[in-house]
């Protein structure tokens, strides 16, 4: 039997679905959306799912840990849970600690308030509108927190998400005491302890599942490399012998490294490509550890090393990139679109988050009237500025960093120098 609080979801779904199917730009893209569903890789994904946790259970049965009193549970933990995971994959290919994070997450004290605070539903009523507060509060906690100027709302809903879940636990307490003789303690128990074991039950197939995936990717990228079935039957035994079970690893295998593996003329010679590779990668993690220290240290540091770099380079990185991703456009547009740079092509690019910077990225832009100059600039957490420009036909790229943004326009304002193209030493 349905609890009010999975009645009143289900009600609330069901209202969610109706809206979206009175949409008629949403309905024109619901064929689309199940096609791209039902997709035969996705359907034998979730097929090989269930018929899994169906495997598992069964064995949890055998050994005491599940009946049928569960089944209720145990679908609601595949639809919320279970698909989560599948569709985690990627996720799980790219984070080096994925599957022990995960598992560890199920025993972390927030997932037993879950279970705890469910042991107790309010009328049908009361949960049909508890729930969209709390979800409106769950929104705004997490978008609120992304902006400076909005935390404080983040942190308001935050209190009072504390306060309805501190309700709700004492709520429980009470109900619980007073119902302890006839409570069922067993069941009780088996309820709290499924999604841990049905989490951790299913990471393996998660990680095969995900091992498989990257293997085919792999696969296909060296299928593209070279037309030599020979050239491909090597570069494939060698990604297997080296790579076996580290999807992580696997996963980050790209680029050129692909041509040079199917260029290997015996196993042996792909093998020391794959090497030569780990080598380098490692060298490249020694190097983000080495940046990562360096930033660490000298946080807060005033001055410049003997090479006239600065010692605080903290968002040095990331605006250097926000930049130049800003300099790519404008050099794109001024080619394509008429022989002018654009003057809002700032509000058009939106944000510079995939270039590591916040919501509020802080980067300005002018550009001139006649449109055939124009600069943008950034200022750090450190207080250095960085700013990029063009002038004329790109490629006519000025870069400057100094401890005030220019004024002017590259070839103009003497702070950029005598000649484009000349870095400065934080560039």
């Amino acid at each position: 039997m349905l609890t009010n609080r999975e009645l009143a979801s289900l009600i609330w779904i069901a209202l969610l679905a109706a809206w979206v199917l009175s949409r008629k730009s949403i309905r024109n893209s619901l064929p689309f959306l199940f096609s791209a569903l039902l997709r035969p890789v996705i359907v034998l994904s979730v097929a090989a799912l269930a018929t899994y946790v169906g495997g598992i259970t069964l064995v949890a049965e055998r050994v005491g840990l599940w009946n049928l009193a569960l089944l209720k549970d145990t679908v609601a933990w595949f639809v919320i849970s279970g698909l989560v995971l599948l569709f985690h994959l990627n996720k799980a290919s790219d984070e080096e600690r994925f599957f022990s994070r995960t598992a560890l997450a199920t025993v972390r004290p927030t997932a037993f308030v879950e279970v705890y605070i469910n042991f107790v539903t309010f009328s049908l009523l009361v949960e049909l509108l508890l729930q969209p507060v709390l979800a409106l509060l769950a929104m705004f906690s997490v978008v609120a927190h992304r902006d400076p100027k909005t935390r404080v709302v983040g942190s308001i809903a935050d209190y009072l998400l504390a306060l309805i879940a501190l309700g709700m636990i004492v709520m429980v307490a009470v109900e619980v005491s007073d119902n302890w003789a006839s409570l069922d303690k067993s069941q009780t128990i088996l309820s709290i302890g499924q999604p841990i074991w049905l989490t951790i039950g299913v990471l393996p197939f998660v990680y095969v599942l995900c091992l498989l995936m990257n293997y085919e990717l792999a696969f296909n990228r060296v299928d593209w490399a070279t037309q030599d079935l020979w050239a491909r039957l090597r570069a494939k035994l060698a990604l297997l012998i080296t790579f076996h079970g580290q999807n992580h690893r696997l996963r980050a295998f790209t680029g050129h490294w692909f041509s040079r593996l199917a260029s290997a003329k015996t196993v042996g010679q792909a093998r020391q490509v794959l090497a030569e590779y780990r080598a380098w990668q490692r060298e490249q993690e020694e190097a983000r550890k080495h940046e990562a220290e360096l930033l660490r240290r000298y946080t807060g540091a005033k001055g410049a090393d003997e090479n006239g770099r600065q010692l605080d380079q903290r968002e040095f990185k990331e605006t250097k990139a926000a930049l130049s991703w800003l300099a790519t456009c404008q050099m794109g547009w001024y080619r394509n679109r008429g022989g002018h740079y654009r003057v809002d092509l700032l509000e058009i690019i939106g944000n510079f988050s995939s270039e590591g910077l916040p919501t509020e990225h802080g980067v300005k832009m002018s550009v001139r009237e006649d449109g055939q100059a124009w600069f943008g600039w950034r200022r750090t957490v450190t207080g250095w500025c960085f700013a990029i420009g063009e002038t004329g036909h790109p490629p006519d790229q000025w870069e400057y960093d100094g401890p005030e943004p220019p004024t002017g326009f590259p070839g103009e304002d003497p702070c950029w120098g005598d000649s484009w193209g000349k870095l400065n030493r934080n560039w």
